[in-house]
C-alpha cells in the first residue's frame, strides 16, 4: 500500500508550516530516515525525515507553498509490491483533501518587469538605451535628444518621473519570515500586553566585566547580555509566579527556570532555550548562547533547543537603543527588552553625584498570566540582582 507522508508537527504549537524545500526527487529512492524536506515551523526552519522506506511517487504540496496545515498530505511514497494503479488511487483521493486545506503558493522571486524592445533605428547611447531597458521606458517617446545630431543620451531619459509602481520592487518575505510574522501578529493581537520599565545602576557590573574580559582567566568574552539572563533566572526562582505561560485557557507554571534569548539572522528572529538557567554560571550561559547562535546561523537548531522556556530576553544595546519594548512570545508569559547601558549621573547613598551607567530594561507581560504587583516585585528583585553583581557570581 503507498504510504502518505503529511505534514508533520514539529512544535507543540505548530498549526501550519511553511513547505520550503524537497530534498528527494520524485523517482528517487528513499529509505527510513532519510531527509526529505525542509519546512519552516513557528520556530525554526527543520529537516522532516521519512518513516517510509520506497520511491517517492508523487509530490502533492510543491516547495514555497506557506500555510500548510499540519497532518495535510504532502507527498506519496510507492512501496514494494505497489502498482501505477493503485498510486493513482491514493494519488486521487489524497488530492481530493489536500484541496481543502488553506494554502498559499508563493513565488521565490518578484515578477519581472516587463522590458521594453528598443528599436535599433533610434538615436540614443549605449547607455542611455541601458538606462530606458532597466526602468522599462519607450525610448521612443522621447522624441529628439540633447546630444550631437539629437542623439538621446543618458540626461535625456526621464527617470525622475517614472511612476510609483515603477519606483520599487516588491519582495517576497522568505518562508521562515512568514512564520515568524505569522506568530507576531497572532501575539500581538490575542495576548492582553501591559508594559513597565525598570532602569538599573550597572555601574559596578561594568566596572566586573572590563576586569573579567580584560583577564586571562576566561577564555570567552562575557557581556551584560549574560549578567541580565542569569539575573532574570534568579529573579524568577525568587518570584516564581512569573515563572509561567498561559496556553489553552489555563497558566502553566514551571518548576525549572528556562530563559529563552533572541538572537537575529538575515531571515529574522530566532529564540532557542538556556535550559535551568539560575543554575548555570555567567561563564556557562556566554558560552551556550555562543553554540546556539552558531546553530541559528547555519538554521540547524533542533525543536528541543526551541520548546519551553516562560520569557525571553531580546537585547539590542549594541544598536544604541535606549529603551524599547518587546512582542511576547507567545505562549510565554513575558519577554524583556535590553536596552545599551548609558554613561550618566549616578546619585550615591551618602547624597554625593558620581559618573556611572545605567541601564533600562523594557518588560512586557501578558496579564492573563501575570498581575501587575507581580511583575513588579520581580522587577524590583531583577534591577537588585544587577545593581549587586557580585551576587551572581557566587
Amino acid at each position: 500500500m503507498p504510504a502518505i507522508v503529511i505534514m508533520p508537527s514539529l512544535s507543540p504549537t505548530m498549526q501550519k508550516g511553511n513547505l520550503v524545500k524537497w530534498c528527494k526527487n520524485i523517482g528517487e529512492e528513499v529509505r527510513i530516515g532519510d531527509i526529505i524536506a525542509e519546512i519552516d515551523t513557528d520556530k525554526a526552519t527543520m529537516e522532516v525525515e521519512s518513516l517510509y522506506d520506497g520511491v517517492l511517487a508523487k509530490i502533492l504540496i510543491p516547495e514555497g507553498t506557506h500555510n500548510v496545515l499540519v497532518r495535510a498530505k504532502i507527498a506519496i511514497i510507492r512501496q514494494e509490491g505497489d502498482t501505477d494503479e493503485t498510486i493513482e488511487e491514493v494519488t486521487a483521493s489524497a488530492s481530493e483533501t489536500t484541496a481543502e486545506k488553506p494554502q498559499t503558493k508563493v513565488s521565490a522571486l518578484p515578477e519581472k518587469k516587463e522590458e521594453k524592445v528598443i528599436s535599433s533605428s533610434i538615436k540614443a547611447s549605449p547607455l542611455a538605451k541601458r538606462i530606458a531597458q532597466e526602468y522599462g521606458i519607450d525610448i521612443s517617446t522621447i522624441g529628439k535628444g540633447s546630444g550631437p545630431g539629437g542623439r538621446i543620451v543618458k540626461s535625456d531619459i526621464p527617470t525622475s518621473s517614472l511612476s510609483f509602481q515603477e519606483a520599487f520592487v516588491d519582495k517576497n518575505p522568505t518562508s521562515f519570515r512568514m512564520a515568524m510574522i505569522d506568530k507576531l501578529v497572532k501575539s500581538s493581537r490575542e495576548v492582553p500586553h501591559f508594559y513597565m520599565q525598570m532602569t538599573a545602576d550597572v555601574t559596578d557590573l561594568i566596572h566586573i566585566l572590563r576586569s573579567m574580559n580584560g583577564s586571562n582567566i576566561i577564555d570567552i568574552k562575557i557581556t551584560v547580555n549574560e549578567f541580565v539572563i542569569k539575573a532574570v533566572a534568579l529573579a524568577m526562582r525568587n518570584h516564581l509566579a512569573v515563572n509561567v505561560s498561559w496556553i489553552d485557557g489555563k497558566i502553566r507554571q514551571y518548576r525549572d527556570i528556562d530563559v529563552s534569548v533572541a538572537i537575529a539572522i538575515e531571515e529574522g528572529i530566532y529564540a532557542p532555550v538556556i535550559r535551568r538557567a539560575d543554575l548555570k554560571s555567567v561563564k556557562e550561559i556566554a558560552e551556550e548562547i555562543r553554540r546556539l547562535a552558531e546553530k541559528a546561523k547555519q538554521k540547524r537548531l533542533r525543536v528541543d533547543e526551541m520548546d519551553g522556556g516562560s520569557v525571553t530576553v531580546s537585547n539590542l544595546g549594541m544598536c544604541e537603543i535606549d529603551c524599547f519594548y518587546s512582542i511576547i512570545n507567545s505562549p510565554q508569559a513575558s519577554i524583556i527588552s535590553v536596552a545599551r547601558a548609558v554613561r550618566s549621573p549616578v546619585i550615591a547613598e551618602d547624597d554625593s553625584i558620581k559618573v556611572g551607567y545605567s541601564l533600562t530594561l523594557g518588560y512586557a507581560v501578558d496579564h492573563r498570566a501575570i498581575d501587575g504587583l507581580t511583575a513588579g516585585r520581580f522587577l524590583a528583585n531583577l534591577k537588585q540582582l544587577l545593581e549587586n553583581p557580585v551576587v551572581m557570581l557566587l
